[in-house]
């Protein structure tokens, strides 16, 4: 916990778990046993230790969305050293420090604050420990009948005794203390109890003396949220719950009647409340719980210790480690009605947990950027990089088109046909390249339009993003725009050739030919339909179809790719030049599923000296995948190419991969 608002993630993330399991054990409060009642606290312990959003949300209670308001709304007029609008702030562990620099802002100081009254709570209950330490300074070894009336007790219950006992004047009931090396302190004088001598041994044998030092360690770092100080409390208490149970099941008859009347004799005594040592007094209302229990006894069945067990590890699960990162809706009412600040908050409170999921949030914030700004600036800020949304916050105002003639203007001549992203490219260091496209159709002047003989080619217009897709820590995405462009094409039936070279492309030579080869890869992502049909056919037409959703689908997979083999030849030399060519594409069977295209391409070429000519192959279905099951759909990257002379003889081509992120 690095700042304050970290602090204030960690402390309310874990108030939400304990008021569950304050719940959960109101409602169970007569049907499970103590060990049950007191092993559901390590699901606190859990989210106590795990930092919120490590590997995922809580469980319950979700608070990160307020928080991030708050952190917005105040950091946005500050200056801080250690705190940013534009982080999230989630703690990176459950222990505070000091990063570096001085302290600017007033939310800087109250992180000092909070440290120091870290300190303070610490000191203050070491202080009570050390003077309960130099209080027993004065105990005497308990020897003789006594220390073997003692032995004899750990004898008949099987138990371990501590390595030392004393008796001191300073102590009103026994009590044990020590980690490493337990002592058990008894009043001076005292008469010898076996059921008391019992319960003290039995939290020597399950270390409830080192869980008292844990939830000490808790209290100094929530020192300034008193539910989680009452928490636990509630936490000693059941522990001394579970104690009188296990004595219990030890004891019989009126032996167990017998117990009653010694934890009743302690009512008056006050409780110790210093840490490192337990002890059978722990308040008069404390003990009245307890003995009404006592009442209460049963004995549970064999195994139900692991029961218990096995629920407290699976809240511990769900309560501290969190359910995995959930993908987001449609932008909620009252975000908007925050103003800008909402939006915000509530973008950063969403993730997109797969790569097709960013992609399909980028690609409707662009869509929706004329028609709704407001909702094109929450759904990329979603998946923008940390240092991308203080560019973002600036402009959020500013968008391309704000009067009223020029939005309808806007709208009449979007780009209305995508998103057509063209493959997936790795980028070697665990994220991805692609390439987004919108289509449209051009706009036409009257002399244009009586210029055209039926059956033309409609002309399109185009505009490419170049986008970067990297993983945040906690297995999110996001995406970058590198570069863009636009131009114009003509659509060829059902098909677009688009004129360029995607991000990678191989070059080889054949017989004095330069080559140039690309796989065509146009890759859909599922939910993500603008315009009703599938994406890059049909332009123009049904603008707004039934299959409309503006809606960011955050775990989207990658519904299909369809492609063929492109590029192109160019002949340098002085003669004319015929080769048969065979590309084949290695696969990755682990990234790609659902692989129905052939191994490659037979492409015939004839070119004059000097003369290009582009190169278009379906090859049978080069690169055709359908219904792809899984998120990852990566375009391989390894070509193979020959070249077949006039006699049959296979030449091969050494192919160098080439990157354009232009």
């Amino acid at each position: 916990m690095y700042n304050l608002w970290a602090f204030l993630y960690q402390t309310l993330a874990a108030s939400g778990a304990a008021a569950f399991l304050l719940i959960l054990k109101r409602i169970f409060r007569d049907k499970l046993s103590p060990r049950w009642q007191y092993l559901v606290w390590t699901a606190l312990l859990a989210r106590l230790v795990v930092p919120v959003g490590f590997l995922g949300r809580s469980g319950v209670l979700e608070l990160s969305l307020p928080v991030d308001l708050l952190r917005l709304t105040v950091e946005l007029r500050l200056d801080s050293a250690w705190s940013s609008p534009w982080r999230a702030g989630r703690p990176w562990g459950p222990i505070p420090w000091l990063s570096a620099g001085a302290p600017r802002s007033v939310t800087d100081w109250l992180f000092v604050a909070y440290l120091a009254g870290v300190i303070l709570c610490a000191a203050r209950l070491l202080l009570g420990w050390a003077k309960l330490r130099r209080a027993v300074g004065d105990a005497v070894p308990v020897a003789g009948e006594r220390l073997a009336f003692l032995q004899a007790a750990a004898e008949k219950f099987s138990l371990n005794m501590p390595q030392n006992v004393v008796e001191s004047r300073a102590a009103r009931t026994p009590f044990l203390m020590g980690v490493l090396r337990p002592v058990l302190v008894l009043p001076m004088g005292w008469e010898p109890d076996e059921k008391v001598v019992l319960h003290e041994l039995l939290h020597l044998k399950y270390r409830d003396v080192a869980a008292g030092w844990v939830t000490t360690f808790f209290r100094c770092l929530h020192w300034c949220n008193p539910f989680l100080w009452y928490v636990f409390d509630r936490i000693g208490n059941d522990r001394e719950a579970l104690c009188d149970q296990r004595v219990l099941e030890r004891l019989e008859g009126e032996d167990r009647r017998d117990y009653g009347r010694a934890l009743l004799s302690m009512a008056e005594d006050g409780a110790l409340r210093v840490p490192g040592a337990t002890t059978m007094a722990n308040g008069a209302r404390n003990i009245r719980r307890r003995i009404q229990s006592i009442a209460r006894f049963k004995t549970f069945p064999q195994g139900m210790g692991l029961v218990s067990g096995c629920m407290a590890v699976v809240l511990s699960l769900f309560l501290g480690l969190g359910a995995p990162v959930q993908a987001g809706g449609e932008l909620p009412g009252w975000a908007s009605f925050l103003g800008d600040e909402g939006e915000l908050a509530w973008a950063m409170t969403q993730r997109a947990t797969t790569p097709a999921g960013a992609l399909d949030a980028f690609s409707k914030a662009e869509y929706l950027r004329y028609q709704s700004p407001d909702r094109a600036f929450a759904y990329r800020a979603i998946v923008a990089p940390e240092e991308d949304l203080p560019r973002l916050w600036a402009e959020r105002k500013d968008p391309p088109y704000s009067g009223s003639r020029e939005l309808m203007e806007a709208l009449e001549t979007q780009y209305r046909t995508g998103p057509m992203f063209r493959g997936l490219v790795s980028d070697g260091d665990g994220g991805y390249w692609t390439q987004m496209y919108f289509f449209r159709d051009k706009e036409l002047s009257r002399k244009e339009w009586d210029a055209r003989q039926e059956g033309d080619p409609f002309p399109v217009e185009w505009r490419r993003q170049t986008l970067s897709l990297r993983p945040r820590a906690d297995g999110s995405w996001t995406v970058t725009e590198l570069s863009s462009a636009q131009g114009e094409l003509t659509s060829d039936g059902f098909v677009i050739r688009v004129p360029e070279r995607p991000i990678a492309y191989w070059t080889g030579e054949a017989d004095g030919m330069q080559v140039e080869l690309w796989p065509e890869a146009n890759v859909q992502v599922q939910g993500a339909f603008i315009n009703g049909g599938t994406p890059v056919m049909n332009l123009g037409l049904e603008r707004f179809g039934d299959q409309i959703s503006f809606t960011p689908d955050l775990d989207a997979n990658f519904s299909s790719v369809t492609g063929t083999l492109s590029g192109r030849a160019v002949n340098p030399t002085g003669e004319k030049k015929s080769v048969r060519l065979y590309v084949s594409q290695s696969w990755d069977p682990d990234g790609v599923r659902g692989y129905t295209g052939s191994d490659g391409s037979w492409i015939d070429l004839e070119l004059e000296p000097g003369q290009t000519l582009s190169i278009q192959s379906s090859g049978g279905g080069f690169q055709a995948l359908n219904n792809v099951e899984t998120g990852e759909c990566v375009i391989t990257e390894e070509l193979t190419a020959v070249w077949i002379d006039g006699q049959g003889g296979e030449h091969e081509i050494p192919l160098t991969r080439e990157v354009n992120l232009k």
